[in-house]
């Protein structure tokens, strides 16, 4: 039985999906222009421009994106990536091997 390319275009996509390497943070080429507001959201959430606090400005920023997010949603985005510090008291210690109890008894 032959297949034909497109039959194994199909098989290698159903594959791929199947095996869990097609993930909802793909973004696939689209056949028409995508949404205006959609497209805004995006740049809005990953904002590919650079930071106008840790730099001087560099005016590379589009008119309809001049307003870049606020410092407090950029502190806790950062806070995310980070990961949070414990604030609680420390946990219990893992005991080291060099640690020796003199109530041993030695044969």
């Amino acid at each position: 039985m032959r297949f034909s390319a497109f039959q194994l275009g199909i098989l290698l996509v159903l594959c791929l999906n199947a095996t869990g390497c097609m993930n909802p943070n793909i973004r696939w080429p689209q056949l028409f222009n995508p949404d205006l507001l959609s497209e805004r959201r995006s740049v809005e959430r990953y904002d590919p421009f650079p930071d106008e606090d840790a730099a001087p400005e560099t005016f590379t920023r589009p008119p309809s994106y001049v307003q870049q997010r606020s410092e407090a949603r950029r502190a806790a985005e950062q806070r995310i990536y980070e990961g949070s510090l414990p604030s609680g008291p420390a946990g219990p210690r893992v005991p080291s091997t060099s640690y020796r109890n003199s109530q041993v008894v030695r044969p």
